[in-house]
């Protein structure tokens, strides 16, 4: 499992990370980081935007600022995943923003996967903009020339999205943000507000909070696992130990339990 800390929406202008999977999977969840998913064997499933995305050995997609996606691995498949600020290709996120792509995969040439291949997982340190650039830009290069791109159906800049994702992120475990508490905080009515974050990124506002804190327990679950569960899901904001184990299992497909005994088996 592909665990997304879905909490943090990675506002930091220099937030990178890039890393392998084997047979990823990775439950729906949006972020305002840049994302580049790479196969380099087998084959990746991605839903973006409701739309299906299938990535073969050899390609590569792009995911946008805020676009919801979830992974899936139909067969065996090895894949790296870079996500990044906008901030860090400025340039680049100007010619793309307010876009999405409509051909949504693309060939890498043998040059730039073997680029990738030698720099990850752990030559690059994120602090280091200059190498990160010099990674990103050959990518993102044949991306732009490989995927065609048509402007986006849903677009959060210039609404209040942004400011309620941020709210979300630094308050769903210790203050109420339900949507009426949330609107009020940002000085909106909630119908309003339910409305835009619908439109802006195509996920429910509540279904999006439930995301929040179940992507934070299964951290918590990874992470602290002597914490009890109960312990856990009212860290992560829950209000009752049953929300928690549907919430949790519509998600990652597992009770919480189940979750923390296969992830501490792997281990």
């Amino acid at each position: 499992m592909y665990l997304l800390d879905i909490a943090n929406a990675n506002f930091e202008k220099d937030h990178f990370t890039a890393k392998r999977h084997t047979d990823v999977s990775c439950p729906l969840h949006l972020h305002y980081a840049m994302e580049i998913v790479c196969v380099t064997c087998g084959a990746v499933r991605m839903v973006v935007n409701e739309e299906t995305r299938e990535i073969r050995a050899g390609e590569c997609t792009l995911i946008l600022p805020f676009e919801a996606h979830s992974f899936e691995t139909p067969c065996a498949s090895e894949c790296f995943v870079l996500v990044f600020s906008p901030e860090l290709i400025p340039d680049v996120y100007e010619t793309v923003r307010d876009k999405t792509l409509a051909i949504p995969t693309c060939p890498l040439s043998p040059a730039v996967l073997a680029l990738c291949d030698g720099k990850l997982p752990d030559d690059i340190d994120a602090t280091d903009s200059i190498r990160i650039r010099a990674l990103l830009y050959p990518l993102l290069a044949e991306i732009l020339a490989g995927c065609a791109f048509v402007p986006a159906k849903r677009q959060y800049e210039g609404t209040v999205f942004l400011d309620a994702v941020r709210y979300i992120s630094r308050n769903f475990r210790t203050k109420d943000v339900s949507l009426s508490a949330t609107a009020a905080a940002l000085g909106i009515h909630h119908v309003y507000l339910s409305r835009v974050f619908k439109e802006s990124c195509g996920i429910q506002y509540t279904k999006y909070i439930n995301s929040v804190r179940a992507s934070y327990a299964a951290r918590l679950l990874r992470e602290q696992p002597a914490k009890s569960i109960s312990e856990i899901a009212y860290d992560a904001g829950f209000g009752s130990i049953r929300n928690f184990n549907r919430e949790f299992k519509a998600l990652y497909g597992v009770c919480p339990e189940e979750f923390l005994i296969a992830t501490h088996a792997t281990n």
